[in-house]
C-alpha cells in the first residue's frame, strides 16, 4: 500500500507540475521567471488547501484611474475558481470572499455568473476604505481571521514601503479606495490569530504576498523599490497572468482530489465571467479599456490556456487508467 501511495503521489506531482510550467511560461512577456519560487510550490499550495475547511479569498485590483468602476479584469475569475474548486473538492468548505467597497460591483457580478446560488458555503464579505474604518470593520475583518485556516490573496492590492499600494507604473492607490486587508498577512495580525497559513497569488510584483520575493521585484521589476508589497506570505505562486494561477490552483486541487470531474471552469464559464466583470464596468488594467480581456490579451488566449490546463489533466488520467 505505502508503494502504491508513493506512486499516486509521484504522478500527481508531475502532473501538478506541468500545470505549474504551463502558467509561469510568460506569455505576456513581464519576466514572470523572476518571481517565481522553486518548481513545486503549487503543489504544496494545493495539498495546504486541500487540508483547509475555512478558507478565506482575497481579491481586487483599483488600478483604473479616474474611472467610475476601478476594478481590473484580472483577478475576479481566478478568485471565483477557486472557491468553485474549493466547493467542489471538499463538502465541508466553506469559503469568504473579501473586497473592497469599490470593488463590490464587480466581484458580485461575477460572482453571480460564476458561482451556485449561495447554499450558505461561502459568501461575498465587502470593506470599506482605511479612510472610513472604524471598529467594527475591525471587528469584522478579526472574526474572520480567526475562522480561517487558510487565507490566499490573488491579484490583490497591497502597501509598498511607503505605506500606499500602487500600480505597476507607480501611481498611488490611496486610503480612499483600499481597505487594509493586508493585516491578514502582517506579523501583528499572524501573532494572534496562528490558525491559517497565507498563499499569494500574482504576476507583478506589486500584489499582496509578493514582499516574499522582495529583493527579485526590486531588482528585475520597472518600478519595483516603488510598488513591491511589504508583505510576505507562506506559498507564493507567480503566474503570467493572476487569473491563470487560479486555473492551476483549481486544476491542482483537481488532481489531488482524483476526480474525474472538472474543477476548472470552462472556457465558457471563464468567457461568461470575464463578460459578467465588463458589463459591471471592470476595465482590462493593462489596456485600460472596457474589453473582454485581461492583462492585454484577449479571452480566446485565456480560454486556451484552460483548455491546455484540462487537457494536460486529462492525458494523465487517461494514462493512469482513471477513464478507463
Amino acid at each position: 500500500m505505502k508503494a502504491v501511495a508513493t506512486r499516486l503521489a509521484a504522478r500527481q506531482a508531475q502532473t501538478i507540475g506541468t500545470l505549474e510550467r504551463i502558467v509561469q511560461r510568460d506569455e505576456g512577456g513581464r519576466g514572470t521567471a523572476h518571481l517565481c519560487r522553486p518548481a513545486g510550490e503549487l503543489e504544496k499550495i494545493a495539498r495546504a488547501l486541500r487540508g483547509a475547511n475555512n478558507v478565506t479569498l482575497l481579491t481586487g485590483f483599483p488600478c483604473v484611474e479616474n474611472a467610475e468602476v476601478p476594478t481590473e479584469t484580472d483577478g475576479p475569475s481566478g478568485t471565483i475558481a477557486v472557491c468553485n474548486a474549493l466547493l467542489r473538492g471538499n463538502a465541508a468548505a466553506g469559503v469568504v470572499i473579501m473586497t473592497d467597497e469599490c470593488n463590490a460591483r464587480v466581484m458580485e457580478a461575477c460572482a453571480r455568473a460564476g458561482l451556485p446560488e449561495d447554499d450558505g458555503r461561502w459568501r461575498l464579505d465587502v470593506y470599506p476604505p482605511k479612510d472610513r474604518w472604524e471598529s467594527e470593520d475591525q471587528q469584522r475583518l478579526e472574526v474572520v481571521a480567526e475562522w480561517s485556516d487558510h487565507i490566499l490573496a490573488l491579484e490583490r492590492a497591497s502597501a509598498g514601503p511607503d505605506g500606499f499600494a500602487h500600480t505597476a507604473s507607480g501611481r498611488i492607490m490611496g486610503g480612499d479606495m483600499i481597505a487594509p486587508l493586508d493585516q491578514l498577512f502582517e506579523d501583528d495580525m499572524r501573532a494572534r490569530y496562528k490558525s491559517y497559513r497565507t498563499t499569494c497569488v500574482g504576476d507583478g510584483g506589486n500584489e499582496l504576498g509578493m514582499g516574499s520575493v522582495a529583493a527579485s521585484v526590486r531588482a528585475h521589476v520597472k518600478n519595483g523599490d516603488t510598488i513591491v508589497s511589504n508583505a510576505s506570505a507562506d506559498f507564493l505562486l507567480a503566474a503570467s497572468v493572476s487569473n491563470w494561477g487560479g486555473y492551476a490552483i483549481a486544476g491542482a486541487l483537481q488532481v489531488l482530489s482524483e476526480s474525474d470531474d472538472a474543477f476548472m471552469p470552462t472556457p465558457a464559464e471563464e468567457t461568461r465571467m470575464i463578460q459578467a466583470a465588463v458589463d459591471a464596468g471592470a476595465h482590462d488594467g493593462l489596456l485600460m479599456t472596457q474589453t473582454v480581456s485581461v492583462d492585454g490579451l484577449s479571452v480566446d488566449v485565456h480560454c486556451a490556456i484552460l483548455d491546455e490546463l484540462d487537457r494536460s489533466i486529462r492525458d494523465d488520467y487517461e494514462r493512469s487508467g482513471l477513464n478507463g
